[in-house]
């Protein structure tokens, strides 16, 4: 089987729902690839905060910057608050991983 290599030293990645799951995991590698890693954090502050070690500690020692803001994602006002937010505290982005669950509330017959 064949093995493919990332680098993502010098960037920055956005992952929604990144402090658990399918979006904890991408973000595990951006970080085990050298890149800095930005997450939309978890209703529960020590969920974030045992992603964020988690994060830290895929980087096997690599440099990287992590950090976790509010965001959610199924209001506008709430990513737009986000990502200025990420922008306020000096990340650039380069790469958005959206990973994070979102529902309209009603009926699924009245969605599909």
């Amino acid at each position: 089987m064949a093995q493919a290599s990332f680098d993502f030293s010098g960037t920055t990645t956005v992952i929604t729902g990144g402090a658990s799951g399918i979006g904890l995991t991408c973000a595990e590698l951006v970080a085990r690839c050298g890149g800095n890693v930005i997450v939309s954090s978890s209703r529960r502050p020590d969920k974030t905060e045992k992603a964020l070690q988690r994060i830290k500690a895929a980087a096997a020692g690599k440099a990287i910057r992590t950090d976790a803001f509010a965001c959610e994602v199924g209001t506008e006002d709430s990513v737009a608050s986000f990502f200025k937010q990420v922008g306020q505290a000096g990340h650039r982005i380069d790469y958005v991983i959206h990973s994070a669950p979102s529902s309209t509330p009603g009926l699924i017959k009245s969605s599909t």
